[in-house]
């Protein structure tokens, strides 16, 4: 009864809390042979008005640099953090469901504030009476012997279980396994297949480091079978969404997701205190890593001057309608506005010069001072980046179900244009024109058409136009007889070709005087396939067999070819379907 009422009274918590806690953080730990020194990384999904903050505490026994939420009221509850004597831990979940009692977020503050190593950890959760707190997350840390562990509350809440990890160990949410007494939730369970995968890939590699797993692992983004999405995504999610929007539901890089952090420890004979957080603040896409160290107690005005610019980026890449959805063409386009293309490398230099600059010697006030520098050095790279974005604008472009239309026949046409237009007009080159997204047409007589679409943002600023000419044969004539009337009967050239045809094709063609003729097969790409006939030719019917091949003697696929006939300053045209 009593583990059903807590259960009860976090999920009304959840609710309030928005995604707090609901199909919670991503995190990890990693140490022995698959890294240099013990690494520590968590993505925190958070409700919408979360308020990260970079925060340093002096203990009871130790120093201490953590993030914390400032939507939740308390800067005395951490989600991560590293102390001075090379202690560092993150937990999957930060709040507590109940107001009365002791929390994940308060332990985290507390264990930082007075746990020298993990068995210090075992012995501060030993003392407590489960029954008393509200502590339903897992927990992962490392500590300055290169140990590392994950900590699970049991199924009924009144214990831990302790895995000690030698390799690296995934946690996605409060009760992906242990807790459930069951299967994981479907949702969950793709993030945690998609973040061992990713994590064992770097292992293989040998690139499981901190900047690949803010780069690649803390970004990513993953369909419901755990497999990576592209980025730019150059198709729609499923009908009715914007083209190249990826749905971030199943990522470890949600739409929810408010900020990122990897730990890296330090060896048994380095100085704790180098224990090094590389905290995001903000939504990963959005925000750019910065270094921070468990020493002296300095705030950096540029932190959340970091956050507040992240946010700003986030509105643009992320749609507030299609909610959970990114434009993964502002993440990364040709012209390489964004922002991955402008983040990664700025973030890229700042991993660079910290590493050199770090293990030289560097004392406790040097530090102190390097990381606002670094800070400063970020938020100037970090709003160049939002310039950019912000000025990314709509960009008109769509794609033709046929490369040659034939009249009388529909002609779809599928709208691709990037970062979500809010209106569209497509003007079909026969003075009509239509506002649907993808729209279908009917030419009525042959030609070349220039079909234009012309879209713009909701507030009318940014607008973008494209023009495709467009090819449109007349109709394919079949008759049941497939003889062709004579010359005589017609003053006009007239080329014949059968319906669907196996291995060969006889093509007729009837001259109403001598002359030249050229006569060739083209493909629907317009690529010249072969020439049947070319040179003077008699008044008269002719024919002549295409046998599947193309000049080199090769078989062409199946599909739709063209044939066009030159005779004199006439031009016929007409199509036929190749099937083997």
């Amino acid at each position: 009864m009593r583990s059903a009422a807590v259960l009860c009274l976090l999920v009304i918590a959840l609710l309030a809390f928005g995604h707090v806690g609901l199909e919670a953080c991503t995190i990890g730990v990693a140490a022995g042979d698959d890294t240099t020194r013990a690494l520590l990384w968590k993505v925190r999904d958070a409700g919408p008005a979360a308020e990260e903050h970079i925060g340093y505490a002096v203990g009871d026994r130790f120093g201490f640099v953590y993030v914390w939420d400032g939507f939740l009221g308390s800067d005395r509850m951490a989600w991560m953090g590293a102390n001075d004597n090379g202690f560092a831990m993150v937990n999957a979940d930060v709040a507590a469901s109940r107001a009365d009692s002791i929390g994940n977020g308060q332990l985290m503050f507390r264990a930082l504030s007075s746990c020298g190593t993990i068995d210090e950890f075992q012995a501060l959760v030993d003392t407590l009476d489960l029954a008393d707190h509200d502590l339903h997350a897992n927990f992962a840390m490392i500590d300055s012997t290169g140990a590392a562990a994950v900590f699970e509350v049991s199924s009924d809440l009144d214990s831990f279980h302790r895995e000690d990890v030698d390799t690296f160990a995934i946690r996605v949410n409060s009760f992906l396994y242990l807790g459930t007494g069951g299967e994981p939730r479907p949702v969950a369970d793709a993030r945690y297949q998609r973040s061992r995968a990713l994590v064992q890939e770097l292992t293989d590699d040998g690139r499981l480091d901190c900047l690949t797993l803010l780069q690649e692992h803390a970004r990513d983004l993953s369909d419901a079978e755990s497999l990576p999405v592209d980025v730019p995504y150059p198709r729609r999610w499923q009908s009715g969404r914007p083209y190249g929007y990826v749905y971030t539901g199943h990522s470890i890089c949600r739409d929810s997701s408010h900020s990122a952090a990897v730990i890296r420890g330090t060896l048994p004979w380095e100085p704790a205190h180098l224990t090094t957080m590389w905290t995001i603040l903000g939504n990963p896409a959005a925000g750019i890593a910065v270094p921070t160290w468990p020493v002296e107690q300095l705030r950096c005005a540029e932190w959340d001057s970091l956050r507040r610019v992240a946010d700003g980026i986030r509105e643009r890449l992320y749609d507030d309608v299609w909610t959970s959805y990114v434009d993964s063409y502002r993440l990364r386009n040709d012209e390489s506005n964004g922002a991955r293309d402008l983040v990664f490398p700025a973030e890229s230099s700042i991993f660079a010069i910290t590493e050199d600059w770090v293990f030289s010697d560097a004392g406790r006030a040097d530090l102190a001072a390097f990381q606002c520098e670094m800070a400063s050095r970020a938020l100037e790279d970090l709003r160049a980046a939002a310039g950019a974005i912000d000025s990314i604008g709509v960009v008109a472009d769509f794609a033709v179900s046929e490369t040659v239309a034939v009249a009388g026949e529909v002609v779809s046409f599928e709208d691709r244009s990037l970062h979500n237009p809010a209106t569209r007009e497509w003007r079909f080159g026969d003075h009509t024109f239509q506002d649907e997204t993808d729209p279908s047409h009917v030419y009525s007589f042959p030609g070349t058409y220039s079909v234009r679409l012309s879209v713009a943002d909701a507030s009318g600023t940014s607008t973008s136009t494209k023009a495709v000419a467009l090819d449109v044969v007349r109709a394919l004539e079949v008759a049941a007889d497939p003889a062709v009337s004579r010359a005589s009967e017609s003053r006009l050239p007239r080329l014949t070709v059968p319906g669907p045809v196996g291995r060969e094709a006889a093509i007729r063609y009837a001259l109403p005087e001598a002359g030249e003729v050229d006569l060739r097969v083209y493909d629907v790409s317009g690529r010249l396939v072969r020439t049947l006939a070319r040179g003077p030719r008699e008044e008269g019917d002719h024919e002549v067999v295409w046998d599947g091949r193309d000049e080199r003697g090769r078989d062409v696929p199946s599909g739709i070819y063209f044939l066009r006939m030159q005779a004199g300053e006439r031009v016929e045209t007409a199509r036929t379907v190749l099937i083997r």
